[in-house]
């Protein structure tokens, strides 16, 4: 099970993925999956599975993403 984040554009996936880089936070950019429907194509899956502490982080930090959903992937 893996926490991952989509996006509605390319630009606000890298910011995601600057931010994750710059904090520590592991994880790598992934194509969008099927049960997130629409988005810019890409995703970011995160390696941690203290999917609590990683949403947080992002929302005290205004880290804007469309979707967070725990899946597995």
């Amino acid at each position: 099970m893996k926490l991952v984040a989509g996006f509605d554009t390319t630009s606000d996936a890298l910011l995601m993925e600057n931010f994750c880089k710059n904090k520590n936070i592991k994880g790598d950019m992934i194509p969008v999956p099927e049960e997130f429907g629409a988005g810019c194509g890409l995703a970011f899956r995160f390696e941690s599975e203290n999917f609590e502490k990683i949403k947080k982080i992002l929302d005290e930090e205004n880290v804007f993403y469309k979707i967070l959903k725990v899946l597995n992937i």
